[in-house]
């Protein structure tokens, strides 16, 4: 390829552009350009999205998470920028309940308009006072000391970052920094920076979600109906208990899991149950078309006319055009099955999970488990990832349930493939048609 992956984004965001009806400025919020503002909803503290560590480095915290498109480098990137660093020296926190902001949904281009822009703020004001701090402790001017890879330096004495807080954490408010580097200076943002996360999912060294293991782990499997709308009408559970590495059967409502000692038992064991269920399932999708499916499912009707004929008019175009398009339901076909694993204790869950919203999730299943969302702890770890909306979610609340009926021990549920594409959310299924016209 003569073009590289940089410059063919470029380009293809251009073509983004081009196809907005509201223009690049509704996108933004009615923003002229992505500047370095802080959002106002998010925390207003340096410490909300920046930690010193004990040997100098920096922690960046961040609300969106990882889903492959390679946001941990780049908020790497925007505050090794304005503290002057090697990006490698700094260390990123996906999102967490808890621990970093609430940033809802890691979705379309926000990561780096809303979080990064933030953590930038943060990072810019950091900067300024670590150098004023460092000022009084080698008794300079700030102007004179330079500041560069988590050291401050007057040329024969350094203080590392965490010896000018003695300790401590930034939590002064953010301000208006006197200088961004991101528009004096451009020396790391921009430039394509080797991702050290690459070489480790080459050489398989990557933890993601399905890699994680505790002391004590379980395994659980669901057992699946036929349909979405299927209950369950008798279930046999004679002998279950003497299978081996048999734990425990959860029945709540239709929703059927077992909780089993290894993964593979697990697997064996959802075999025999769902051999044994019973459901009644009367919703299938139909076997006419799908397109007269859809046209003869109900609708909510909303007209919305302007003045003037719009018949008339588009019958006297010079250019007129009469279309349907159709778009069928679309799988997203994950290539690895979404995982979750759960441990509740003492009225306290905790939720590791690939999901695109940490605290979205942590209030849905709040709802769900008529749980305090305090109660609830829901850390991202990277899994497999999207192009839309997967089943993470659908996993994590599913290893959740099972978690509550089986406390004092981590759940891991992993789906299987044939699960993951039939049980996902599915892109919805669409038909639409047009009538138009272009005078001359």
């Amino acid at each position: 390829m003569k073009t590289g992956r940089r410059d063919f984004i470029k380009q293809m965001g251009c073509v983004s552009i081009g196809f907005s009806i509201l223009g690049p400025q509704a996108l933004m919020g009615g923003r002229a350009e992505a500047d370095c503002e802080m959002n106002p909803f998010l925390e207003d503290s340096v410490n909300a999205w920046l930690q010193v560590l004990e040997d100098g480095r920096v922690r960046v915290l961040t609300g969106k998470m990882e889903l492959g498109q390679g946001i941990r480098i780049a908020v790497a990137q925007v505050a090794a920028e304005e503290l002057n660093m090697d990006p490698h020296l700094v260390e990123v926190n996906l999102a967490e309940t808890g621990v970093t902001a609430n940033e809802g949904y890691t979705s379309w281009s926000r990561s780096i308009e809303s979080s990064a822009m933030s953590i930038r703020k943060a990072a810019a004001t950091a900067r300024e006072i670590l150098l004023e701090m460092a000022a009084k402790k080698l008794n300079s001017d700030a102007s004179t000391l330079k500041l560069e890879n988590g050291l401050v330096t007057d040329g024969s004495r350094n203080l590392n970052f965490f010896e000018i807080l003695e300790g401590r954490q930034l939590e002064e408010t953010l301000r208006e920094p006197k200088e961004f580097y991101c528009k004096t200076k451009r020396r790391v943002v921009g430039k394509p920076i080797p991702r050290t996360d690459i070489a480790a999912m080459v050489r398989g060294e990557m933890e993601y979600v399905q890699d994680l293991k505790f002391p004590d782990m379980v395994h659980a499997r669901i057992i699946r109906p036929s349909s979405y709308t299927s209950t369950l009408s008798a279930l046999d559970e004679t002998g279950l208990e003497q299978m081996p590495g048999f734990l425990k059967l959860v029945k709540i409502g239709s929703f059927v899991g077992v909780i089993v000692e290894e993964e593979y038992q697990a697997l064996k064991i959802s075999w025999e149950v769902n051999n044994r269920a019973k459901w009644k399932s009367e919703e299938f999708l139909p076997d006419t078309p799908l397109k007269d499916h859809l046209k003869n499912l109900p609708a909510d009707t909303e007209t919305d006319e302007n003045t003037g004929n719009w018949e008339q008019s588009v019958k006297g175009a010079v250019v007129q055009h009469k279309a349907s398009y159709f778009k069928p339901y679309l799988m997203h076909g994950a290539n690895g099955p979404s995982c979750a694993v759960a441990h509740y204790n003492n009225n306290k869950l905790d939720v590791y999970t690939h999901s695109q919203g940490v605290y979205p999730l942590r209030d849905t299943l709040a709802n769900l488990l008529e749980m305090e969302g305090e109660s609830i702890h829901v850390k991202g770890v990277p899994g497999s990832g999207c192009y839309g909306h997967n089943a993470a979610d659908d996993v994590a609340a599913e290893a959740a349930l099972l978690a509550v009926e089986f406390p004092g021990r981590h759940v891991r549920l992993q789906w299987m493939r044939d699960e993951e594409h039939r049980w996902e959310p599915y892109g919805t299924a669409m038909i639409m048609g047009v009538q138009a016209g272009v005078d001359a």
